[in-house]
C-alpha cells in the first residue's frame, strides 16, 4: 500500500503456491488494505475478471486473463479467468462499449523468452481488434518486445520484479521494467 498500489492481478501462475490459504490470506490482506484484486475468483462460479476504475468522468477498465491451466478454477475451488479465445473476446467487446480505456494484462507466453510466439501475436490482434487498448503480458520473466497495432499497445514481457534471489535466474532474466502509461 506504501508503494501506491490500488489494484492486484491474481490471474496468474503463482496464485496457488501456497495453496488455498496462501489465496484467502492474499485476498484478506489486500481488503485490508483497501488494494483492489481481479483475475481470480473463490470458485468457477465467481472469477471476477476486470475492475472499472473512475479516473474523473472517464472509465478505465483493468482485465486479466490467464492461459496457464494449472490454476483453473472448480466449482468449490478457487482459480484465474482462464483464457477461452471465444469468450474473452466477447468480454472486451462488451467491456469497450461500456468504457474510455481497456487495459488487459494477460498471464502467458513462454518462460525465458524476449520474444513473442506467432499464436500470442495472434491472440494480441484478436483482444486488440474487440476492443483492447493496451495488453500487458507477464509470466515469461523475461523482458519481452512491444508492439503498436493498429491503435492498440501491445508489451510482451516485463521480466522479473522480485525473483533476482534465485539461484538460476540468469542475469537477462533478473531484470524487470515498469511500465508507465500516459491516458
Amino acid at each position: 500500500k506504501n508503494l501506491g498500489i490500488d489494484y492486484a492481478t491474481l490471474g496468474n501462475t503463482h496464485s496457488m503456491d501456497y495453496g488455498k490459504q496462501g489465496y484467502l490470506d492474499t485476498c484478506k490482506t489486500l481488503s485490508e488494505n483497501n488494494i483492489g484484486y481481479f483475475g481470480w475468483g473463490d470458485n468457477s462460479k465467481s472469477v471476477k475478471s476486470y475492475v472499472e476504475i473512475d479516473d474523473g468522468g472517464r472509465k478505465i477498465i483493468l482485465y486479466n486473463v490467464t492461459e496457464q491451466f494449472e490454476n483453473a478454477p472448480r466449482e468449490d475451488f478457487p482459480g484465474v479467468n482462464l483464457y477461452d479465445e471465444y469468450r474473452v473476446c466477447r468480454e472486451l467487446k462488451e467491456l469497450k462499449e461500456q468504457s474510455d480505456f481497456l487495459i488487459v494484462f494477460y498471464h502467458g507466453g513462454i518462460e525465458g523468452t524476449h520474444y513473442n510466439s506467432e499464436k500470442m501475436r495472434t491472440r494480441f490482434h484478436r483482444m486488440a481488434d474487440n476492443g483492447a487498448d493496451v495488453v500487458i503480458s507477464q509470466h515469461t520473466h523475461a523482458i519481452g518486445e512491444e508492439e503498436r497495432y493498429k491503435n492498440s499497445y501491445f508489451l510482451y514481457g516485463q521480466g522479473n520484479f522480485c525473483f533476482h534471489f534465485r539461484d538460476d535466474v540468469t542475469p537477462l532474466l533478473a531484470e524487470g521494467l515498469v511500465l508507465e502509461l500516459d491516458i
